[in-house]
């Protein structure tokens, strides 16, 4: 594995790998961060909203083996792919969006307050990753 490659000069498997792994998170984190937001009726109740937030934030992906935090979704990725996108520039504005997102977990959600700033930080992870594959590429 080459660690320190510059960005663009992976060897092909590497760049494979890579390109795998940052599909896998624009689909888990990307879309299903958002999905169950996205999905509420107009008029939808506090409750249905509670419940849409939960889900997208800690039960983000749903699989045979379970349900996936979306810490966990990125952690995995995180581990996967050891810090060999960070000379990426979008790498960064990625981890901050991702942070931020994070950050839902331990603060009080207030679904009248609350959720269009929460579409807008979970939004800007899709827009991060979508960055990122762009710089990828």
């Amino acid at each position: 594995m080459s660690r320190h490659a510059p960005p663009g000069q992976w060897p092909p498997d590497e760049r494979q790998e890579l390109a795998e792994l940052l599909a896998d998170l624009a689909h888990d984190l990307g879309k299903h961060l958002n999905l169950p937001l996205a999905m509420l009726p107009p008029g939808a109740a506090p409750e249905e909203i509670s419940e849409a937030f939960d889900r997208a934030l800690r039960r983000t992906r749903h699989g045979p083996a379970g349900s996936r935090s979306a810490r966990q979704l990125w952690g995995e990725f995180r581990q996967l792919t050891a810090d060999r996108l960070r000379p990426l520039a979008a790498f960064t504005n990625l981890e901050e969006a991702v942070a931020k997102a994070l950050a839902w977990e331990e603060r009080a959600f207030r679904p009248e307050r609350d959720l269009m700033t929460v579409r807008e930080s979970f939004g800007q992870v899709r827009r991060a990753i979508t960055t990122l594959l762009e710089e990828f590429q």
